[in-house]
């Protein structure tokens, strides 16, 4: 399935070109390496006519997700990807003690499944300094006592006072990549 005049439709005012995927301005980034994307129901085309009405985040959210796929915007690009699967070919952090990881890496087995996450799979948490290079989809490696390996980053949270100097974290998830 050809996700592209999906991503269309969902948008507010169209798209130009496939060099834009939503009103709000950003780039179609890897939306055509999706063309053969699978709908729940198996199929690879809709049934029938798709009309969307509603916030273009709800919409392409409900969308991905049926396809088995999860989205994000990266550096003014839409990028969407196989759900707990990294994005292309890039590259994330290396975190350590002195390259700005902060704290214990936390480790947690996954009793129920839960989103990006299967039930008896492995799920790190854990805090660094701010990075901008730290993104959800791309894989990066944590050198730890608790733990050393690669991961896949699935969440990040970006916390920060910006009336003080100090204390900009990034709070992130991850699961175990080879």
């Amino acid at each position: 399935m050809d996700l592209s005049p999906v991503v269309a439709a969902i948008s507010d005012e169209g798209i130009e070109s496939a060099g834009k995927a939503i009103a709000l301005g950003v780039g179609a980034g890897n939306l055509r390496q999706f063309t053969g994307a699978t709908l729940a129901n198996g199929s690879k085309a809709l049934t029938r006519a798709l009309t969307v009405r509603g916030a273009v985040f709800d919409e392409l959210e409900h969308l991905t997700r049926s396809c088995g796929l999860r989205w994000s915007v990266q550096d003014s690009a839409l990028q969407i990807r196989a759900a707990g699967l990294p994005v292309g070919d890039r590259r994330g952090p290396l975190l350590r003690k002195d390259s700005g990881l902060i704290g214990d890496v936390e480790l947690e087995t996954v009793a129920k499944a839960e989103e990006g996450f299967a039930a008896g799979s492995v799920k790190a948490t854990g805090i660094c300094l701010l990075r901008t290079d730290l993104i959800p989809g791309v894989p990066f490696r944590v050198e730890s006592e608790q733990f050393t390996g690669n991961l896949v980053c699935t969440a990040t949270v970006h916390r920060g006072d910006t009336h003080a100097t100090d204390g900009w974290v990034v709070e992130w998830t991850g699961r175990p990549y080879k």
